[in-house]
């Protein structure tokens, strides 16, 4: 993983969790289509679902991963922490 402690911890319990609902998780995955090349640091499937994880610790990549997640046209789920950053999210 890419991130810090904090966040690799998160992106690991995240997958725990998927995991133990019987998704297939991928870390890290790379996902490219016509529009962008991108990376995910957290990728679940379980039939015919995806969805894609970010786990954000800081809203410093928060517009970006959300833009280029947008492009993939796979549902996103963006993880954060705590209600503050959360509510810095929302604004």
């Amino acid at each position: 993983m890419r991130g810090k402690i904090f966040h690799n911890k998160i992106v690991h319990d995240t997958a725990d969790i998927f995991s133990r609902n019987k998704w297939h998780v991928s870390l890290e995955y790379r996902y490219q289509n016509a529009l962008v090349t991108t990376y995910f640091d957290l990728f679940a499937v379980k039939n015919s679902s995806q969805i894609a994880c970010e786990i954000e610790t800081t809203t410093r990549h928060l517009i970006d991963n959300a833009r280029k997640a947008s492009l993939t046209g796979i549902e996103l789920w963006i993880i954060v922490p705590s209600r503050k950053l959360l509510r810095q999210a929302e604004n």
